[in-house]
């Protein structure tokens, strides 16, 4: 998923080239030999 928008990310300057590998590389070190899974929300509020 955090490949998926490497390119993007870094191309509307969020992130720079360096720092996105760096991100990627920690993840794979947090899984190695296994796997590492996460859950993300969106949540949205209205006003009553």
């Amino acid at each position: 998923m955090i490949k998926g928008i490497a390119e993007e990310a870094v191309a509307g300057n969020i992130i720079s080239k360096h720092e996105m590998q760096q991100v990627v590389n920690d993840l794979y070190k947090t899984a190695e030999g296994g796997a590492f899974c996460y859950i993300s929300f969106k949540i949205v509020g209205k006003k009553p």
